[in-house]
């Protein structure tokens, strides 16, 4: 856990711009450790038990651990970045957002700004703390005995060469020849 997950995050302490990666790999975290409580408790069912054994877990009431869960995780485990938008509610539309921030508490906030307008916020790094928190005080829901037991991590011979977006460039357009006729690109 230490070796894949929180020393690796722990590299990204005081950088302000990492919230989002944080949250990804908070929330993943957190996702395996509410199916891992689910299956030691024997739990029937999916969705409803993974709601409720998710905001019981994590002492969240579940009219927050629901849009929470639906906002971020799904958010950003589909589209890298939270959702918001406009949804029914009680034959209404309300406006959900989100906001992030160290100022804010480890666990999501539900504030009501209006009857259609609502957000929630958390601090992603105390969130993580949160969620790492529960695998130390539940260190045998790291592993339940099924396929997906974490790994060892190996040390590479060399370090790697650090990652950066120019990597990702596609490559450059080739260089328009000249048309012999005109002179002008063709």
């Amino acid at each position: 856990m230490d070796k894949w997950f929180v020393d690796p995050l722990n590299d990204l302490r005081g950088n302000g711009d990492a919230g989002f990666i944080i949250l990804l790999a908070a929330l993943s975290l957190a996702e395996r450790i509410i199916w891992q409580k689910k299956k030691a408790d024997k739990l029937i069912g999916r969705e409803k038990d993974f709601v409720t054994t998710g905001a019981d877990f994590f002492g969240i009431p579940k009219t927050t651990f629901i849009p929470f869960w639906e906002m971020f995780r799904n958010g950003m485990m589909h589209h890298a970045h939270p959702f918001s938008g406009t949804f029914d509610e009680d034959d209404r539309a309300v406006f959900w957002d989100w906001d992030i921030s160290k100022k804010f508490n480890a666990l999501p906030e539900l504030i009501v700004n209006s009857p259609n307008s609502k957000l929630i916020r958390i601090d992603p790094w105390k969130w993580l703390e949160v969620v790492v928190g529960k695998y130390d005080a539940y260190p045998n829901l790291i592993d339940q005995g099924d396929s997906r037991k974490l790994g060892t991590v190996r040390i590479a011979p060399e370090t790697a060469q650090p990652f950066s977006t120019s990597s990702l460039a596609s490559p450059p357009l080739p260089t328009p020849t000249p048309d012999l006729r005109t002179g002008s690109a063709r």
